[in-house]
């Protein structure tokens, strides 16, 4: 006998029509779910899977740290993406104006945060204002982008900052939920995708996500893939990404202003002038005999452009654009010549053309920009304020006459020093108006210059020299293959840097010493300082001093494997081999998966 089931039962028969129908999908919903709850409940008392949130407590429980393991519930734990590592006080000091840096690799610093925008304008409040102290979370990651940075701008909300700077916009076409040419557009609908990611994010989906999904499994970018995923710019599946990044966007101006807290949202600036297109596509519609007369326009225009008959060029090059103005990299031979016979606002204007039509989008285009300005504009009253960098870049970027190229940009969208300077310094200005912070006029000398700027973060001409390398290794890879004279402009970035290291001698290693000798006295805990300064040591065949640098590193974050890893290479540099073995050890305690350092250990102890 079961009459409480009897009873429900016959509840269940006496309703009809749409009840009933309600009724057997809300217990057949509850039947589904229960299961799934009681799994997850299980799996979480286990201990089982990673953490996701991006501030862990540390060992003392004062402070927080930022979670290796973040990227690993979006890509996977193969994933190389991390967030950079500091620690943040639990505990807000009192006297302490906090601001965060939310955004992508263009606002975290590549290759290295050390030299990012963020540091520099910490150098500039430093030295403006020495008797107030900022603390700067540099909550910007490469690889992600909004749908990552929304939830990832709630997490930093509760940390009581003052102030956010929000940079973003050059990894909505490309990337994590990017559109390619077989996407269906429902599935970019943004109700599903945070469901789908809030499913992934959970134990359960930790477990389904190991148990189907192979390391291997994922295709290796290379050219071939690119191709098959460029998508023209006015793709509607495009569009979808633009409606998307706003609704993002505003999202987390809602996170902020709930918070408290103020924000500068920011236009993204690119490289226009030095970086062609990534990938070109003619219109759907053009006929074989339109295709044939555009041809012939273009290779006349590209043969008047080598012999420098730059105004010839340009109206061959207008010719094939009345037949077929979307093809990207015509746009950017136009806008070469208009720049060769200094009509600079016809080249300006077809740069930004080029970007715009470019098949592979890598950098924000200006229509994610004037998504930024719309947003920002609705959102004023609540203490979000535009800083339109794109604008600010073309005003005050007087050597390139206002198009962004390689004296900004190491290659699309990276700021070279020099940029992360200009960045920092629009950056600057704002954020004393926007924090009401003590004014004198803001005259140029409040901020400080390059050089000033660059030895307050330690940015040497080794590390000019590191940079430029890894930029070598970037660019020599997909998708830059098939931009438009790629093997000259790399024969000549090699150039520069085989001249640059020919130009370090003894005396540029010892002013790099006292840089980084003097940083870390100034700010001791900052760690990249002494991991770039025991790279030097390294290079300088001095691997005792090289040791010193990187123990220190260890005994501060004696839970990251990277570290351990590094410090054992310079222990075996310097013979002893037991204490590297040791580290090795420690690293794989950290890491059990690693193959290849289990390897290490056990080449090293036959």
């Amino acid at each position: 006998m079961n009459p409480a089931g009897e009873s429900g039962s016959r509840r269940i028969r006496g309703f009809q029509g749409w009840r009933k129908w309600l009724a057997r999908i809300v217990l057949l919903m509850v039947g589904s779910v229960l299961p799934l709850l009681a799994i997850e409940l299980g799996l979480r008392l286990v201990g089982y899977g990673y953490p996701t949130s991006f501030f862990l407590r540390d060992d003392h429980g004062t402070n927080y740290i930022t979670n290796e393991k973040y990227a690993w519930q979006y890509y996977s734990p193969n994933t190389t993406l991390k967030p950079f590592l500091f620690r943040l006080p639990a505990d807000k000091p009192p006297g302490i104006v906090r601001i965060c840096i939310l955004g992508e690799s263009a606002a975290m610093g590549t290759p290295d945060p050390a030299f990012s925008f963020c540091r520099v304008l910490q150098a500039g409040l430093r030295q403006r204002y020495p008797n107030t102290r900022f603390e700067i979370i540099n909550a910007a990651m490469r690889g992600i982008n909004s749908y990552v940075l929304n939830p990832l701008a709630r997490e930093c909300a509760a940390h009581q900052v003052d102030l956010f700077i929000i940079y973003m916009g050059n990894n909505e076409m490309s990337g994590l939920h990017a559109p390619d040419p077989s996407t269906r557009c429902w599935t970019k609908s943004l109700t599903l995708l945070r469901i789908y990611q809030t499913l992934r994010s959970a134990k359960l989906g930790q477990l389904l996500n190991s148990l189907f999904h192979s390391a291997d499994e994922s295709h290796p970018q290379d050219m071939p893939y690119f191709r098959q995923h460029s998508l023209a710019a006015d793709d509607a599946r495009r569009l979808k990404v633009y409606r998307n990044f706003r609704s993002n966007l505003e999202a987390i101006c809602r996170t902020v202003t709930h918070s408290g807290a103020k924000a500068i949202l920011c236009t993204v600036a690119v490289n226009l002038q030095d970086c062609p297109p990534f990938e070109s596509k003619h219109r759907p519609d053009l006929s074989a005999q339109a295709k044939d007369s555009w041809d012939h326009h273009y290779q006349s225009g590209i043969k008047l452009e080598a012999q420098g008959q730059h105004q010839s060029a340009i109206s061959e090059y207008l010719q094939a654009a009345g037949i077929d103005d979307q093809y990207a990299e015509l746009l950017f031979r136009l806008a070469r010549c208009y720049r060769a016979t200094h009509d600079v606002v016809h080249a300006r204007q077809y740069y930004a053309k080029a970007r715009d039509w470019d098949a592979l989008q890598f950098r924000a285009d200006d229509r994610l920009n004037s998504v930024i300005r719309d947003v920002a504009r609705s959102y004023e009253s609540t203490g979000i304020s535009l800083l339109d960098i794109d604008e600010f870049v073309r005003q005050n970027d007087v050597a390139e006459e206002g198009i962004p190229g390689n004296r900004l940009f190491h290659e699309h969208v990276h700021p070279t020093f020099t940029g992360n300077c200009l960045i920092a310094r629009a950056c600057f200005d704002k954020l004393v108006r926007q924090l009401a912070l003590p004014e004198s006029g803001l005259k140029p000398e409040d901020f400080p210059n390059e050089e000033r700027c660059a030895a307050a973060v330690a940015y040497t001409e080794f590390d000019n020299l590191e940079v430029q390398a890894a930029f070598l290794r970037l660019t020599a890879s997909p998708p830059f293959l098939d931009q438009l004279e790629h093997e000259q402009r790399q024969a000549a970035a090699k150039s520069r840097y085989e001249q640059r290291r020919a130009e370090f001698t003894p005396a540029t290693t010892d002013r790099c010493l006292a840089t980084y000798k003097n940083a870390i006295h100034q700010e001791p805990d900052f760690w990249p300082l002494r991991f770039n300064l025991g790279n030097l040591y390294q290079q300088l065949s001095q691997p005792n001093l090289a040791v010193e640098q990187f123990r220190s590193i260890v005994q501060q974050f004696p839970h990251t494997k990277r570290f351990h890893h590094v410090l054992a290479n310079a222990l075996l540099a310097t013979g002893d081999k037991p204490a590297a073995i040791g580290e090795f050890e420690q690293a794989l305690l950290l890491d059990p998966h690693d193959l290849d350092l289990k390897q290490t250990i056990q080449r090293l102890r036959q």
